[in-house]
């Protein structure tokens, strides 16, 4: 009976992974080369078990490491939060300076690198898997002048933060206040000492992906935030913020106090954000805040 449950959630998953990739905006009337490139991924997965390269905008490749979940979305999409990507690239500007906060593969820090020719990239995430990665995507594009890697964790503190490197989920992540899986220190800094330390004068963006310690990383720059230095944040709702003691409130009211405007990224654009009250279906979405004098139309 067990494994009659276990089958049918993951045929549950495949359906519904199927489903998101087929269906996804950059796909659009791409069924069959879609499917193609679906079931190249599983096959190369499973028994090829290659990296694969794609190309994510004009002249910018992105290498997807054969075990990664996001790698795979990457292959087979180009982006995997379309609208979020299509926002991210038209806000940044030729000499912009950028933060990613959570890089993964480095799929926003290259999209960042190949718009901000004159400016610059800071890339932070310490997932031993994927360290690499970033290393050769940044190697094989020519971004080495404009991304500088960080293998450290970004927090509200520097010193040093226990992490925990979820191999099978690939949600790596600080470790909870209660956590009791394996854990390994990394080096720690806050967005505020570091901004300070490098003589940054104005962010253009900063986008934060951290599964559940976004609150942390928002108070390690709250000095950025009040002082208005950021024109605009990217940052997911994880569901699992409560896990470190915060709400997605405590996100919401830190960018509200210091005068941001709040969207979230619904149906294939931008809705704003009034209250604090993060409905259930937002979960694992993408908040924007932007910064009160920015005045262009973003969508």
């Amino acid at each position: 009976m067990q494994k009659v449950k276990y089958y049918i959630v993951q045929i549950r998953i495949l359906l519904r992974g199927s489903y998101f990739i087929l269906t996804h905006p950059a796909n659009k009337g791409k069924f069959v080369g879609t499917l193609i490139k679906m079931i190249y991924w599983k096959v190369n997965k499973h028994f090829i078990k290659k990296d694969l390269i794609t190309e994510i905008s004009k002249g910018v490749k992105c290498i997807c490491p054969y075990w990664s979940s996001y790698g795979g979305i990457v292959f087979m999409t180009g982006k995997p939060e379309y609208w979020e990507s299509e926002l991210f690239l038209k806000v940044i500007k030729k000499d912009s300076v950028v933060i990613i906060v959570g890089a993964n593969i480095g799929f926003y820090s290259l999209l960042a690198a190949s718009k901000a020719t004159d400016g610059f990239v800071y890339s932070f995430d310490v997932d031993p898997r994927i360290t690499n990665v970033i290393r050769r995507n940044i190697k094989i594009n020519g971004f080495s002048g404009r991304i500088k890697y960080y293998r450290k964790l970004v927090s509200d503190k520097n010193g040093m933060e226990q992490f925990v490197n979820e191999r099978e989920s690939e949600m790596s992540h600080i470790a909870y206040p209660k956590d009791f899986q394996k854990t390994q220190k990394y080096p720690s800094i806050s967005l505020d000492s570091f901004v300070k330390r490098l003589k940054i004068k104005k962010i253009n963006i900063v986008k934060i992906d951290v599964e559940g310690a976004e609150y942390k990383v928002l108070h390690g720059m709250k000095n950025l935030i009040s002082e208005k230095k950021i024109d605009y944040l990217l940052i997911e709702i994880n569901e699992n913020i409560h896990l470190f003691g915060f709400t997605h409130s405590d996100i919401f009211n830190i960018l509200k106090n210091s005068g941001y405007k709040i969207y979230i990224f619904r149906d294939g654009g931008l809705e704003k954000l009034k209250s604090d009250k993060i409905q259930k279906r937002d979960i694992n979405k993408n908040l924007l805040a932007v910064n009160p004098k920015i005045k262009n139309q973003l969508m």
